[in-house]
């Protein structure tokens, strides 16, 4: 957690040096409103990803335990800090990868779609420890939230749907 946590203090201060915030990074207005609108669209995602993942998991024929297993928390103090850790992923990760990668990609290159799949590219690496398999879910994961994300133009939605994907994985074994 502390990693992700100074790896967003660092995008912070890139953004403020820049004369930007996390805020802007974040995008969308934050209206009663928009912020529901979002939550809603964030439970309609997690729904199709739930859905697409477990199309890919067959695909690649996952269902041998793998190495997040042994992740998994067993007691009720594992459950809470996975619960945090979960919170921190989707926030953190959202705003790394699809905020600030994602952006600076696109601004590079003029191209959504080069943007987007490099980043899930990058999303995917970083989770190597969870085999193979595991990579190329994520990767599918991080195109959906790519796309989610430019498409809506903020994190929000992506942000809450990753938070609920890792809570439900590890506390509820979805």
């Amino acid at each position: 957690m502390a990693a992700e946590w100074g790896a967003i203090y660092y995008i912070w201060h890139i953004c403020r040096s820049r004369g930007s915030s996390l805020q802007v990074l974040i995008g969308g207005t934050w209206s009663t409103r928009a912020v529901a609108i979002d939550v809603l669209i964030a439970a309609a995602f997690w729904i199709v990803v739930r859905l697409v993942l477990l199309g890919v998991h067959s695909l690649l024929n996952d269902t041998a335990a793998n190495v997040t297993n042994q992740l998994l928390p067993r007691t009720m103090i594992e459950s809470i800090v996975w619960f945090f850790v979960s919170i921190t992923a989707g926030i953190c990760e959202e705003l790394m990868f699809r905020g600030f990668l994602q952006r600076q990609i696109l601004t590079l290159t003029g191209s959504a779609i080069l943007a987007v799949t490099a980043q899930a590219i990058i999303f995917g690496a970083t989770h190597a420890y969870q085999g193979w398999r595991s990579v190329v879910a994520i990767i599918v994961y991080g195109l959906l939230a790519g796309i989610l994300a430019h498409w809506r133009r903020n994190l929000r939605p992506g942000i809450v749907a990753h938070a609920w994907q890792d809570i439900a994985g590890g506390l509820l074994r979805l």
